[in-house]
């Protein structure tokens, strides 16, 4: 998140919003009004919904190009348009313009949030195109089958051997 300090900083002066942090108990901004909130898995839910807009920028390496995407996938199961850093995984889960926002740049950070933050009709059509993908692809029901493969394959490999 602090890579997008400036362009949250430079967003502010023109957009009205509100940051909504989870996991810092304090964090601040300036010129930025934020609302800083500790993780707590019980509330991780009701956090995340007020939401308007889901943030997921990391940076390119190969860390993070090794990432499961998961700050993503929760903000599109409750229908929240995620913008995203194209890094790893994130470029398979979220189609730009399609189910949520791709940024690399400082500038495309600031146009592609400004953009959302203007259109509730366009972060509705993301939001509810980001809740399909969940449901038809990440879903427990879906990803359930993928798994009792996976083991199931896993065991007849150690029965051969």
């Amino acid at each position: 998140m602090d890579s997008l300090k400036p362009v949250l900083q430079d967003l502010a002066k023109t957009e009205r919003f509100r940051l909504r942090v989870i996991g810092a108990s304090v964090y601040e901004i300036p010129g930025v009004e934020v609302d800083a909130l500790p993780w707590i898995p019980k509330s991780e839910v009701e956090d995340l919904r007020p939401m308007d807009i889901g943030l997921m920028p990391i940076i390119d390496d190969e860390f993070s190009r090794g990432k499961c995407g998961l700050k993503a996938l929760q903000y599109m199961a409750l229908g929240i348009p995620p913008v995203v850093s194209p890094v790893g995984v994130n470029s398979e889960i979220v189609q730009d313009g399609v189910n949520g926002l791709l940024a690399t740049t400082p500038d495309e950070w600031k146009a592609k949030l400004a953009l959302l933050l203007r259109d509730r009709e366009l972060r509705q059509r993301l939001g509810a195109a980001a809740r399909r993908t969940v449901e038809g692809k990440y879903s427990a029901a879906i990803q359930s089958k993928r798994v009792f493969d996976i083991f199931n394959a896993a065991a007849s490999s150690a029965r051969k051997a």
